[in-house]
């Protein structure tokens, strides 16, 4: 399919599979060795071109994968920073690394005298009026799947929203953040909440309705707090030790609004 003698592009069919291929990745041959990459490819069609090395050219492998190593050292250094801290000061306290540190000590949830549930209360009129009582730290929300926690959290991110909170989304993968987001929109115009989104994406997209997606890390920062009241990014960008230095760490009382809640 072109390319040239040494580097040629050649086509081939796969079965029907799932896939996070998409165009330019580096592909491996079953073992690790290096063997082109990805000119491109239709899933409709069920075809893939990958554009062969020179060391490839005449081998054609039954499978091949894509392997990107994902340099993971600003969350270590994240987790230095919270460990430097609890070396200074211990693991109690209301000061940065608040909800990090309630995690590792199962702390219960920081809401003052208010109860987690009052009986005949539903889980969602529960977690809405925690929000306006949160002191930092964690509130877990858990169930099975299909029991209603990304309903709920996106009631909850409005209701932040209502009471002039920016909020941060994250979560092990875009499409489970891309997931609250879609939601969190959809409940807003149900409730009739202005807000705006954005997401700190792997593919950029056109804007949407109250849904951008900044293309550096800079972007997203400058615009929560701002026009943005919803910031939605993996850990690899709140890890990063500008996007901590912008968020202010100190428990907030609860009779008024917190500037941010991550």
């Amino acid at each position: 399919m072109g390319g040239t003698a040494k580097a040629p592009i050649h086509r081939y069919s796969f079965l029907t599979q799932e896939t996070d291929l998409r165009g330019e990745e580096a592909l491996h041959q079953v073992g690790g060795n290096k063997y082109g990459s990805v000119e491109a490819i239709s899933f409709e069609d069920r075809t893939i071109d990958i554009k062969k090395r020179e060391d490839s050219a005449t081998i054609h492998a039954s499978a091949v994968y894509a392997h990107k190593v994902i340099d993971t050292k600003v969350m270590a250094q994240s987790l230095v920073c919270i460990g430097e801290y609890v070396v200074q000061h211990g693991l109690t306290g209301c000061e940065p690394y608040q909800a990090a540190r309630d995690l590792l000590l199962k702390a219960a949830p920081r809401v003052g005298r208010q109860a987690l549930k009052i009986d005949g209360e539903t889980p969602l009129d529960a977690a809405l009026r925690l929000c306006g009582h949160l002191e930092g730290g964690i509130l877990p929300i858990q169930g099975p799947p299909g029991a209603g926690k990304t309903y709920i959290g996106a009631n909850m991110i409005v209701e932040c929203v209502k009471r002039h909170q920016t909020v941060g989304i994250t979560a092990n993968s875009h499409k489970v953040i891309r997931n609250l987001i879609d939601e969190t929109i959809k409940v807003s115009d149900e409730r009739k909440v202005a807000l705006q989104c954005a997401h700190r994406a792997a593919e950029r997209e056109d804007p949407q309705h109250k849904l951008s997606f900044p293309k550096k890390n800079e972007e997203l920062l400058a615009a929560l707090g701002g026009l943005v009241q919803v910031g939605g990014a993996t850990a690899w960008v709140w890890s990063r030790p500008l996007v901590r230095a912008a968020m202010p760490f100190a428990a907030v009382p609860s009779d008024r609004p917190a500037p941010f809640r991550p």
